[in-house]
């Protein structure tokens, strides 16, 4: 079986703790009452109290009960680890339909740091759920763990500032919005 590098697994680790901290003040900001559902999710030493391979959203507000699920990405994907053979282990396993996914996007920082956006980005689960037939799954990670994949949604992302101008049901219009 193998195994991640240390400083990569330290790296993604660390990915994710900061992608919930941000996750966590933007929902602050909105006001929401975020807490870590899933212990020590903010921290990059989960892995020493973390139950491995157990799937519970990181955080839930505790004045409106929404579950979020946190998702640093270094690329700009909408996408989840799915083992399509292991009930306990597919993409939305523990997951009710109005829990969110929040992905936010990380980029390297002046010292190689991971940095997390400003802003994330927010799906439903049950959105997810009714566009699965239109996502792809990926190659097996591994052959251990159930040979998790990632299961990836169509998605554009641009390359640079924009607004939609209109849309119909076949494109959008970009282009830049008179003021």
């Amino acid at each position: 079986m193998g195994f991640k590098v240390d400083t990569s697994f330290l790296r993604f680790l660390t990915m994710g703790a900061l992608g919930v901290r941000r996750v966590s003040a933007e929902l602050k900001e909105r006001g929401f009452e975020p807490i870590e559902l899933e212990r020590y999710c903010t921290s990059n030493k989960i892995w020493a109290t973390k139950v491995k391979r157990l799937r519970l959203p990181d955080l839930l507000c505790v004045r409106t009960g929404l579950r979020i699920e946190v998702r640093a990405k270094s690329d700009l994907k909408i996408r989840m680890s799915d083992a399509p053979q292991n009930p306990e282990r597919v993409w939305d396993a523990g997951l009710r339909n109005e829990d969110v996914v929040a992905l936010i996007a990380c980029s390297n920082g002046p010292d190689s740091a991971p940095v997390p956006a400003n802003h994330a980005v927010y799906f439903s689960v049950e959105a997810l759920r009714k566009s699965v037939g239109q996502s792809t799954l990926g190659p097996p990670k591994s052959a251990s763990e159930g040979a998790e994949r990632d299961r990836t949604w169509p998605a554009i992302v641009p390359t640079r500032p924009g607004a939609v101008v209109s849309t119909d049901t076949s494109k959008l219009v970009p282009g830049i919005k008179a003021e």
